[in-house]
């Protein structure tokens, strides 16, 4: 029987050969970040097999504060497929009904939303990891927030289990940082303490 040849997908190559587009990342995502900063981004982008010219992970500073690694619901989901034991995920929002916490798929106009509830099956458990977030600990009432508040307490809550389900450390998305989501700031424009060696 013959054996079977491997094919590879042009997507997966350029997944892959991010790393040889070094410069390409350093303008878009390094300029703002001090070498440790920069080794760090370039370590959780390797270890989570995350592409940073596709935007499914990136850094930001804010005033003097260390940079904040941050990812998508998409690059948290990735995540889960790749280690090949994600088994789905459902979120729904949790409304205040007569007192009591309802789960709903969409909140009947004018109903509170008291926050979001999801849940996500691994392959190797026989219960979901479940997590709840409160739209008070999040809400800014600006930007998205005050335009999509159901659409983004869902995405936390997913962000939350997906965390928790696939132990992912040290990557967040922006809307779980009220900072991120604040009216009129931008990243502040840091130099580059030393610039990382050249990749060989």
């Amino acid at each position: 029987m013959p054996a079977k040849t491997k094919v590879e997908k042009p997507l997966d190559n350029f997944q892959n050969n991010w790393e040889d587009r070094m410069e390409m990342v350093k303008q878009k995502v390094g300029n703002t970040l001090t070498k440790a900063e920069w080794d760090l981004f370039l370590y959780m982008a390797k270890f989570y097999n995350l592409n940073p010219l596709l935007g499914e992970i990136w850094a930001v500073k804010f005033k003097d504060k260390p940079a904040n690694i941050f990812t998508g619901r998409d690059g948290l989901l990735k995540i889960g497929h790749k280690s090949g034991m994600f088994d789905g995920m459902k979120t729904v929002l949790l409304i205040d009904n007569q007192k009591q916490v309802q789960e709903v798929d969409i909140a009947p106009m004018g109903t509170a939303v008291l926050g979001a509830k999801c849940y996500v099956w691994r392959k190797d458990m026989s219960h979901p990891i479940e997590v709840s977030v409160k739209m008070s600990e999040y809400n800014t009432h600006r930007a998205t927030w005050a335009e999509k508040p159901d659409t983004m307490i869902r995405k936390v809550a997913e962000a939350h289990c997906l965390r928790r389900a696939f132990s992912i450390h040290g990557l967040y998305m922006p809307e779980e940082f009220k900072e991120a989501e604040a009216k009129g700031q931008s990243p502040i424009i840091t130099p580059v303490v030393s610039q990382p060696a050249k990749e060989q």
